[in-house]
This record gives C-alpha cells, structure tokens and sequence, in this order.
C-alpha cells in the first residue's frame, strides 16, 4: 500500500465591492490584459484595477452607454467592450465606436479564458 501526501494551495480571496471603488456590484466580465490589470465589464461602467484600486470608466469618458456586457483583449492588447448600444475598443487612451466587426469578430474569444463571444 503506498501512502501519498498531497498539499493543496492556500489563496487569499477577497470581494470588492463599491465601498472599495468597484462602480457596481454586478459584474458581467472580466478580463486581464497583459500588464496584470484586470478590466471589469459592470452594469453601470468599466473598470480596471491595478491589485489595489479600480479606475472607473463611464459615457462622460467615451463609453457608448454605462452597461457593459463584455469585454476581452485581442492578441494585439486592444480591449474590445461589448455595450448596451454597441461595440468599442480601447486602446488604452481612446475609445473607438465599431460599427461594422466583419473578421474582427474573432477578437472577443481571443485571450480570455471564458467564453465571450457575440
């Protein structure tokens, strides 16, 4: 009879919620891009988070509406977000209104681990 030890991981988990900066409670999507940040796709906004505090985005800052259903990075690190009224991508400084995604529909099942798709 043989005898195996096994040692599981032990994780720190910790929930954010508004109180911490999250700009809503009901997240629809996360994604990480390839610096760690994470972005959060939210009922009223998207955010990103660092480890440590989020940065929200809303309309007032390019967002086509404030619901965010999806969002995903391509291989290229663009962060493509699903909205209420539409599809976007953020390149980090601007927002961009797609209005047509043609082969650009790959982009949402590019690097995230959870099915994103239209």
């Amino acid at each position: 009879m043989a005898i195996t030890s096994v040692v599981a991981q032990e994780y720190d988990l910790k929930s954010y919620s508004e109180g911490d900066g999250l700009s809503s409670a009901v997240v629809y999507s996360i994604t990480q891009d390839e610096l760690g940040y994470l972005w959060l796709g939210t009922s009223y906004g998207l955010n990103k988070f660092d480890g440590q505090k989020f940065k929200q985005f809303y309309t007032n800052d390019g967002l086509l509406d404030n619901r965010v259903s999806k969002v995903n990075i391509d291989n290229e690190g663009v962060l493509w977000i699903k909205t209420g009224k539409g599809i976007q991508s953020y390149n980090g400084h601007d927002f961009s209104r797609i209005d047509s995604l043609g082969s650009n529909s790959a982009y949402f099942n590019c690097k995230s681990s959870a099915e994103v798709g239209l």
